[in-house]
């Protein structure tokens, strides 16, 4: 797709696009890492997942042509490769891997989803953490050798919607991966220093 996308850069904090907007493109991460978010009737912002390289933005919209559900902003300098919904139905129809590909996808979101409802009906809050630190390595430093480094990209407020949990639980799963020996903490910044003995926090969802 890159011969009928174009390259553009989006730096720390800028927007990509907003919720009700019209989807009139799709979005593909080439660097960088995006935070997607909604706002509720209280006006509170809720984070509901961050997307790193390789994640699609928007191809949900360009089937269906409905306004963005969400609003999507960069949480470091990203890079992405953009597609016109015109250009990108049209590489679909010309090309059944990237429909598969893109199958594939939506098939890995509806498990990531179902997999996040169990989450909140079973999983403890070190367990919930523990699975998002690790997409967060995937999705940052997914080569990297023990002990990883990570400088947070979100708040632990943030970290802790993501997991859905509220902050004191975040920090209390947080606490006790420490314990544990899996991780270390700072201010902005998570070490991982036993990624298989997260992993494994992380597997007690499943």
């Amino acid at each position: 797709m890159a011969t009928v996308g174009r390259l553009h850069k989006i730096e720390a904090g800028g927007y990509l696009f907003h919720e009700g907007d019209r989807a009139d493109a799709v979005h593909v991460v080439q660097t960088g890492l995006l935070r997607v978010e909604r706002n509720l009737v209280s006006g509170r912002r809720v984070l509901l997942t961050l997307v790193g390289p390789g994640g699609y933005m928007g191809e949900l919209g360009a089937f269906d042509n409905s306004p963005r559900s969400a609003t999507a902003a960069a949480v470091l300098d990203t890079e992405l490769l953009t597609i016109t919904r015109a250009d990108f139905v049209d590489q679909i129809d010309r090309h059944s891997d990237l429909a598969r590909d893109l199958l594939m996808r939506a098939a890995a979101r509806t498990r990531t989803l179902t997999e996040q409802l169990l989450e909140a009906a079973a999983g403890t809050a070190a367990a919930r953490v523990a699975a998002r630190l690790v997409e967060l390595v995937e999705m940052l430093q997914p080569d990297s050798d023990p002990p990883i480094v990570i400088q947070l990209p979100i708040t632990q407020e943030e970290l802790a919607q993501w997991a859905g949990l509220s902050r004191e639980g975040a920090v209390g799963g947080l606490r006790e991966l420490r314990n544990a020996g899996v991780i270390d903490t700072g201010r902005m910044r998570i070490t991982i220093v036993e990624p298989v003995g997260l992993r494994r926090w992380a597997a007690e969802l499943l």
